[in-house]
């Protein structure tokens, strides 16, 4: 009779348990223990695949940071100047590629490191990595501003209480934006800190309540510790009863309202001026000199040069005359 299949389960892991008795065994037996040893003493003393390895690993990661360190010195300098940092092309050697690139080109021409690793890996096509692409500047720039915003809502929850400022405003793309400012202090130091623009969806007060809530939620920072509101004088705004400040006041009625003195005053002198036939006729007048002198530069250089003959400071020469101011 053969012997069934439960035998040889029970006869197989039997087996099995010696065997890896016996491994158990060698693992913790003396000669395994000085063989390991002077494997590891050997590769140390003459170098194994493992760590040549390894050290190559290390190189690679030290040239990416040293590319990184540049790229971001960089971004820093053209961002906190508000330099647009795209060109028409992307190309190294193009005299069209925007302050991002020839800045770096800039450099390279006194950093060895910077040439070598342009002259190598620029120009070489997508799928090729060189760390010189938009894509790769534009995640920098936004990992860059997480880390300010991060240290400015940081800074805030150490004050705690603060006071927003937010106004609607439309980028040379025409997208309306909200632009969020917080007042708080510093120790004993007033400061004040523009955060972000958020993507606006309308010009009603609702809209805009929920935006300034929903950023306000997702950064932990408490409606409760606002203190004051100032906004412009915009009804959607400014509203007693279904305007932005009055829903930030349901919320919170310690957020007291303040209105823009700045715009307040620039409506009250606007409608003042357009309610006096005088200064019409006297800013029409400012503004007719001003195109007079503007649209030939011949007659604006013997403008500038009289001037220079009874002005021995900077020359003031006239001024286009602002419809709001």
């Amino acid at each position: 009779m053969g012997a069934t299949k439960s035998q040889f389960t029970v006869d197989g892991f039997c087996d099995w348990k010696h065997a890896s008795n016996r491994l158990v065994g060698h693992e913790q037996s003396k000669d395994h223990l000085q063989a390991v040893l002077s494997a590891a003493t050997r590769a140390v003393g003459a170098g194994s695949k493992d760590s040549k390895f390894e050290l190559q690993v290390n190189q690679i990661e030290q040239h990416w940071c040293s590319v990184i360190k540049r790229l971001v010195s960089v971004l820093k300098f053209a961002c906190e100047r508000g330099l647009a940092l795209r060109g028409d092309d992307g190309k190294i050697g193009s005299p069209h590629n925007g302050n991002y690139l020839g800045l770096l080109e800039l450099l390279a021409e006194y950093n060895d490191f910077l040439r070598q690793h342009i002259q190598k890996h620029a120009n070489c096509g997508s799928g090729h990595t060189n760390y010189l692409s938009s894509t790769i500047y534009e995640e920098l720039v936004r990992l860059m501003g997480n880390e300010v915003l991060n240290e400015i809502i940081s800074r805030k929850k150490l004050s705690k209480y603060y006071s927003i400022s937010l106004d609607s405003t439309a980028d040379e793309g025409h997208v309306d934006q909200l632009s969020l400012i917080f007042r708080y202090m510093e120790h004993d130091t007033p400061v004040e800190r523009f955060l972000k623009f958020l993507p606006k969806q309308g010009h009603k007060a609702q809209e805009m309540f929920e935006e300034l809530k929903k950023f306000l939620e997702d950064n932990d920072i408490g409606i409760q510790n606002c203190c004051g509101q100032s906004y412009d004088n915009a009804s959607a705004i400014s509203g007693r009863y279904n305007g932005l400040q009055a829903k930030v006041a349901a919320e919170n009625p310690h957020a007291v309202w303040i209105p823009c003195f700045g715009h307040s005053l620039n409506l009250v002198g606007k409608a003042a001026a357009e309610c006096c036939q005088e200064a019409l006729t006297f800013f029409s007048f400012l503004e007719s000199v001003y195109v007079f002198f503007t649209v030939s530069t011949h007659r604006y250089a013997i403008l500038t040069d009289l001037l220079k003959t009874v002005e021995s400071g900077p020359v003031s020469v006239p001024k286009r005359v602002s419809t709001i101011r």
